[in-house]
């Protein structure tokens, strides 16, 4: 089987929102679903508010939407969306 390279927009609900919390948080979500983390990033959005970015190696056999799913129980984000996806070579 092969392998997806997939890009998820983590948006907090406030610029108050420690992102870095949440980043915490999604490594465990990602680990614990067996996806590999290859980067994350912020995103500068507008008003100082930034996107976390999460860039993922995934199974291609996963259901991505379950996995959405459990992000969007992390306390701070308001919305967690497929930015990019695509199939790895390898």
């Amino acid at each position: 089987m092969g392998v997806m390279l997939v890009t998820f927009r983590i948006m907090p609900e406030s610029v108050e929102t420690d992102l870095e919390n949440i980043r915490n948080y999604a490594e465990k979500i990602a680990h614990g679903s067996g996806f590999a983390v290859l980067e994350f990033h912020q995103e500068p959005i507008a008003f100082g508010l930034k996107a976390l970015i999460m860039r993922c190696s995934i199974d291609e056999r996963e259901d991505i939407g379950n996995f959405e799913d459990k992000f969007k129980h992390i306390k701070g984000i308001m919305s967690v969306d497929v930015i990019d996806m695509r199939r790895g070579i390898g």
